[in-house]
């Protein structure tokens, strides 16, 4: 039915087939990012950091690798290097809000004011939408009594006010 040949075509496409999947950058960066954030959600972030390194370098476009290892920098306060991933993930991802966020609570860590609220501002423009999170980040307390604080908090009241109409 099948002549030899069809077979030797056929086995030699699932190999091939298996081969780009296991050494397809992305779908490697992926199976560590996944293997990262199980470290992380049991706590190591040591290991989790680790891979999330080698995710992103087999992967350099790669916006999970680059925002969860930002994470882990911040959470052991390695705040210059949590500001590099958060800041290259917002580069693969300018309009995602996550990223800027979290550079503006790290520059609010640094005293950094300024840029902070700038970033805050740009989060909140591109759709941040967790005002629980802005108003009870003990990272951003600093902040609360600026009066362009106050503004961002008007502003995120504002946005999501037009998105209930």
């Amino acid at each position: 039915m099948f002549s030899k040949r069809n077979i030797i075509i056929s086995v030699l496409l699932v190999i091939l087939i298996t081969l780009v999947v296991l050494f397809n950058p992305e779908a490697r960066a992926k199976r560590l990012i996944d293997k990262g954030l199980k470290e992380a959600k049991n706590n190591n972030l040591h290991t989790a950091g680790k891979i999330f390194q080698r995710a992103a370098q087999i992967c350099p476009e790669c916006y999970l690798a680059r925002y969860n290892l930002g994470n882990v920098f911040l959470a052991t306060t390695y705040y210059n290097e949590a500001l590099n991933e958060f800041y290259a993930a917002a580069s693969i991802k300018p309009k995602d809000p996550l990223p800027l966020y979290e550079i503006g609570r790290v520059h609010a860590i640094l005293d950094n004011k300024e840029t902070a609220l700038f970033y805050l501002e740009q989060s909140i423009i591109n759709g941040f939408s967790d005002i629980k999170r802005l108003n009870n980040d003990p990272d951003l307390f600093k902040l609360h009594q600026d009066e362009r604080f106050k503004r961002l908090i008007t502003l995120w009241e504002k946005i999501n006010a037009n998105k209930g109409k």
